[in-house]
């Protein structure tokens, strides 16, 4: 029967695309609840002490009116370092860690990864900071 044939020809039954997709995203959420938690944990943190500590908004009001001066200079610092250095360094750490070579100093792949990153995500940065905000505020 063709119908439980695979590419290669072998009798091996294949799932549909539904349960091949559902099993993805099962997969995917099981591999990045911890990361997922502590994310949303940092951000209710963070909402929780705006509203409840008092010197926290005075602090939070202060970054905001940093970032209005040095506009989209702060984005691009910003995204660089969290979106792009510290990914970088957590994922170093972790495939050191699994390597068994932790630590040992970056190969010069890993080197240019990292850079690649902190510029990709500084120029986006840039783009979201000049582009998508401002365009939000124009047509707010």
């Amino acid at each position: 029967d063709e119908m439980t044939k695979n590419g290669n020809g072998s009798d091996k039954t294949l799932e549909p695309p539904t349960v091949f997709v559902k099993n993805m995203i099962i997969g995917a959420f099981r591999k990045n609840t911890i990361p997922m938690l502590i994310v949303f944990s940092a951000g209710l943190s963070i909402v929780l002490c705006y509203n409840f500590v008092g010197g926290f908004q005075d602090f939070l009001d202060e970054v905001a009116a940093f970032k209005r001066r040095t506009g989209p200079w702060f984005a691009a610092v910003g995204s660089a370092i969290f979106a792009g250095l510290i990914p970088c360094i957590f994922l170093t750490i972790k495939t050191q860690y699994l390597e068994g070579t932790l630590p040992r100093m970056l190969t010069l792949y890993e080197f240019q990864v990292y850079v690649f990153y902190i510029i990709y995500f500084a120029l986006n940065g840039v783009q979201v900071d000049l582009v998508l905000l401002r365009t939000m505020n124009w047509l707010i």
